[in-house]
């Protein structure tokens, strides 16, 4: 979450200020990580009862509400169907 949100904050700047360099590097860690969820989502931990770890993946993943360039649903339908549950 922490590196979607400074690709958010990045974004607000006015354009001719934004770093593209930081820009593309949350864009390829979020990539990443939307990739190693989407192996990791049926594990018990993610699927029990409500905790943490739910919480902060879903409010990482809605800040695509925030971030049209943050379109991770793409190649990870287990990790999208977990999310809209």
């Amino acid at each position: 979450m922490d590196g979607l949100t400074v690709w958010i904050r990045e974004l607000a700047r006015p354009e001719n200020e934004r770093s593209q360099t930081t820009i593309e590097h949350e864009r390829q860690r979020s990539r990443r990580l939307t990739a190693l969820w989407e192996s990791e989502i049926e594990h018990p931990l993610m699927n029990g009862k409500l905790n943490i770890a739910q919480i902060t993946l879903v409010c990482a993943l809605q800040l695509e509400r925030r971030n049209p360039g943050f379109q991770w649903r793409s190649g990870h339908p287990k990790l999208s169907m977990w999310v809209d549950k």
